[in-house]
């Protein structure tokens, strides 16, 4: 429990991924990733700045070793992992095969935490954000989504 509340913090405080976006002919950007609430964000700066992306995670999440872009499973890198969801899915690189295999066990944590919590029991979250997975204000915190604001109609 103790390790598992570790990981969690060091999600929640953030980590600077190579990401790979997966549109054809763009190159991988630097980005600092971190955790709030069920939502993993992605954002140029650490810190407040404003997330560039973010991925509600629900219990059809899942972290996999490798990398789900085409590219990057040619190229088989040993430091790629990928955190899917339906309809998108965040494909990040490390320095290290280590190093990866230390982040799947934090994101796994995070998923996994999120959803026994009620958090994610229908990946929903406030302000019609759903309609693209993300979780806008935190919202999706409590399992619920406010304002009855689902594309998908869960509420």
């Amino acid at each position: 429990m103790a390790e598992q509340s570790a990981l969690l913090a060091r999600l929640a405080r953030g980590h600077w991924f190579v990401h790979h976006s997966g549109k054809r002919g763009a190159k991988p950007q630097r980005r600092f990733v971190y955790t709030h609430a069920n939502t993993i964000c992605w954002s140029a700066h650490e810190g407040d700045a404003p997330c560039l992306g973010r991925m509600a995670v629900s219990h059809g999440t899942s972290v996999v070793a490798g990398a789900s872009v085409a590219v990057l499973r040619k190229k088989r890198l040993r430091s790629a992992f990928s955190i899917v969801t339906q309809p998108q899915t965040l494909d990040l690189e490390v320095q290290t095969g280590d190093d990866r295999d230390a982040w799947l066990l934090a994101f796994k944590a995070f998923v996994s935490s999120a959803c026994s919590h009620g958090a994610c029991s229908h990946g929903a979250c406030s302000h019609g954000a759903c309609s693209h997975g993300a979780c806008s204000h935190g919202a999706c915190s409590h399992g619920a989504c406010s304002h009855g604001a689902c594309s998908h109609g869960a509420c």
